[in-house]
């Protein structure tokens, strides 16, 4: 099941939301809005990089967001 409506509410609080993609097996950090949300993603034993927001990844991940927690996303 989708935390979708509980991350864009986080979102909207301006709280940093972790969310994990789990067809493509990465975890997304979503930073609210200064200017813009950006998004950074998250492979296995990788580091974060940048993606766009306006993206397939990132709309299908929050999408089906399943929300994680911060340290869920740094051991991922």
């Amino acid at each position: 099941m989708s935390d979708y409506q509980k991350v864009l509410g986080k979102l909207k609080k301006g709280q940093t939301t972790y969310v994990l993609n789990d067809f493509r097996d990465i975890v997304v950090k979503i930073v609210p809005p200064g200017d813009k949300t950006q998004f950074f993603a998250k492979a296995k034993g990788g580091k974060p990089y940048p993606i766009e927001s306006s993206g397939d990844l990132a709309s299908e991940t929050l999408l089906d967001a399943i929300e994680i927690t911060e340290q869920q996303f740094n051991d991922f």
